[in-house]
């Protein structure tokens, strides 16, 4: 079987992953995940290159980080216990 699941960081898309992994397939599904961001409604003005990967955000964010040297990391999150998380995630995978 095959699925395609949205992801856009919402609590929604969030319960969508958990609904999807809760069902009792009998054969684990080929699952497609697609990210998408409105570059119209973000006013982004430049070019998006996009780094596709799989795994906990924060260990991923800086792998790219690592292998790519950028001068400016900008993360979203709802809230400072989500900034606290994500610092503290990052902090213990080093």
């Amino acid at each position: 079987m095959n699925a395609v699941i949205g992801v856009d960081g919402s609590k929604y898309s969030e319960w969508a992953q958990g609904w999807l992994g809760r069902i009792p397939f009998r054969v684990a599904p080929q699952v497609m995940a697609i990210h998408t961001i409105d570059l119209n409604s973000a006013r982004i003005r430049y070019l998006v290159r996009q780094i596709p990967r799989v795994g906990a955000a924060a260990k991923e964010i800086l792998r790219v980080v690592s292998l790519e040297r950028p001068d400016l990391i900008v993360t979203g999150a709802k809230g400072r216990s989500a900034v606290a998380r994500f610092l503290q995630e990052a902090s213990q995978q080093n």
